[in-house]
Formats: structure tokens, C-alpha cells, sequence
């Protein structure tokens, strides 16, 4: 059992979590601007400011095992089909149901985009959202947020309370619903295989087929929650649904199957509920409720 003395606690984890969500809001201004080079400079910014502000853990986290262990191809494919097939199985599910009960209803994009791009904006663009945001937001959650919580919790419970403060941190409530159990197999995996960079790679390629889609404009022409509607509109949310929970199960069988030493701390009594927690989770549930 580990001694849980290290400059990677929760007080700092609550910080940084939410300066994350203070910075996504100043991104709102660069989409002001006519081109896309503002806001993928200040993308690319983001994690030299998380870098800087929170050096000593920054520093402390790169020597961490998570942090030089290598994720192996293997582990880093199975993962991320079973991450996309619970997670899109799930918003499959979730679309197709609303489309049902509300025709009507505005599809929201998982990421926003503007409506033309050049070569040169376009690919900045697509490099700051598909590399540079997963790996700031990794760093953040299931990094440092991450460690630190194991420290004061169980490393289930951890992984749990770190995925949905993570689901909260994209402000939807739909997105809540059905990003926890995907959030909650990257946790755990990155626990289990002591290595955070299979939640990254997993978090490119997620990021990659969200902003492939929107740019195609799939989701609202050849949607594939639309297809599988035009086959069975009254199976496709349970069909959908079935493969998002076979896969989950799967996933959860896999990581207790491969399951190595997961490391413990010596359980520290530091509070959770700092003031930083709680207006990070105040904040967004206003965005979650449209308030803000």
C-alpha cells in the first residue's frame, strides 16, 4: 500500500478541473472571429496554460507509471471497439428514441464547426480537436482528477465519481446519459493497465469519427440512427440499446479477466467537496439546463 503524500490531490484536481471549464467558455469568443485560426490557436494554448498554472502536478504526473507505460496495440484496439460500440450504440439508441417520441427535434452536434473551412484552417482545426483536446481533457480527468480521487476512494468508486464529473463537463444532459458507461470503461481500463494513454488513443479516434461526421453532415442526411429507423422504427432504440449494454458487459467481463495489480493508496481524509468542485458542478448543470 502506496503513502498518498504527493502535490496530486483533490484540491488541486477540483482547480484544474474547473479552470478547464472557465477556459471552454472564453473559447466562445474566438468562434467570433471570421476563420477558424483563432480558435484552434487558443485550442493549441490550453494545455500550456494548464501546463503553467499547474506545474508542480503536471510534473509530478509525467513521472507517473500511467504516464510511461505502453498501452500495447492489443488492449488499445479491443478497448476502443468496445468503447464506440456502448457509446454510439447508446446514442443511437437515445436519437432514434427522441426522433420517435419528438420529430421534431433538433439533433445537437457533438462538435461545432464552422460552415467553410480552407485547407490550411481546416486541418489546424481538425489536428486541435482530434489531438490536442483529447489529450488536455485526458490529462485533466482521467490523469490527474483520477489519481488523485483514488487517494480518497476505492479505485471503482473513483473511476465512477471521475466519469460522470467528466459527462458533466459537456454540459447535456443527453450526453450524460449516455457517456457515463463509456467514461467509466476508459477509467477503468487506464486503473487496470496502468497506462493513460489508451484513453487518449480512444479519445482521438472518438473525437476523429464525431468530427468526420459532422463535417460529412451525416448525422443529418444519412444519419445511421436514420437507417436503422427506416428498417424498424420501433426496434431500432432497444436494438441499439442492446449492443450499447452487450458491450458494456463485455468490457467490464474483459477488464476483470486482464486485470493486473491496480495500485492502492493508503486512504488519505482529504475533503472532496472543495468550493472549486461545487461551482464546477453548478456551472454545468446551468449549461446541462440551458440556464447559461
Amino acid at each position: 500500500m502506496k503513502n498518498s503524500n504527493s502535490v496530486i490531490n483533490i484540491k488541486t484536481a477540483n482547480s484544474a478541473m474547473l479552470v478547464l471549464l472557465l477556459l471552454g467558455f472564453l473559447s466562445a469568443l474566438f468562434w467570433l472571429l471570421p476563420n477558424s485560426y483563432g480558435i484552434s490557436a487558443y485550442i493549441f494554448c490550453i494545455p500550456l496554460l494548464i501546463a503553467l498554472l499547474f506545474r508542480k502536478n503536471s510534473q509530478e504526473y509525467i513521472r507517473d507509471s500511467r504516464f510511461k507505460t505502453y498501452p500495447g496495440w492489443l488492449n488499445t484496439i479491443i478497448l476502443t471497439g468496445l468503447y464506440l460500440a456502448i457509446t454510439y450504440g447508446a446514442i443511437i439508441s437515445l436519437n432514434a428514441l427522441i426522433s420517435l417520441i419528438l420529430p421534431a427535434a433538433e439533433e445537437m452536434q457533438t462538435i461545432p464547426f464552422k460552415e467553410s473551412f480552407g485547407i490550411v484552417d481546416g486541418f489546424l482545426y481538425a489536428f486541435a480537436v482530434t489531438i490536442i483536446t483529447p489529450l488536455y481533457e485526458e490529462f485533466v480527468f482521467r490523469g490527474l482528477a483520477l489519481r488523485a480521487y483514488e487517494k480518497r476512494f476505492s479505485p471503482s468508486f473513483a473511476s465512477i465519481f471521475i466519469s460522470i464529473l467528466f459527462a458533466l463537463f459537456h454540459g447535456n444532459l443527453v450526453k450524460l446519459i449516455y457517456m457515463i458507461p463509456g467514461f467509466f470503461i476508459l477509467a477503468r481500463a487506464v486503473q487496470v493497465f496502468d497506462s493513460w494513454w489508451l484513453a487518449v488513443i480512444v479519445h482521438i479516434v472518438n473525437n476523429s469519427i464525431a468530427l468526420a461526421i459532422n463535417w460529412l453532415e451525416v448525422a443529418n442526411e444519412i444519419g445511421v440512427e436514420k437507417s436503422i429507423l427506416s428498417i424498424s422504427p420501433v426496434l431500432a432504440p432497444f436494438i441499439s440499446l442492446l449492443i450499447s449494454l452487450i458491450s458494456f458487459l463485455i468490457a467490464i467481463r474483459w477488464l476483470e479477466h486482464n486485470r493486473s495489480r491496480v495500485l492502492i493508496f493508503k486512504k488519505s481524509k482529504e475533503k472532496v467537496w472543495t468550493y472549486d468542485l461545487i461551482i464546477f458542478i453548478i456551472i454545468c448543470l446551468m449549461l446541462a439546463f440551458g440556464l447559461i
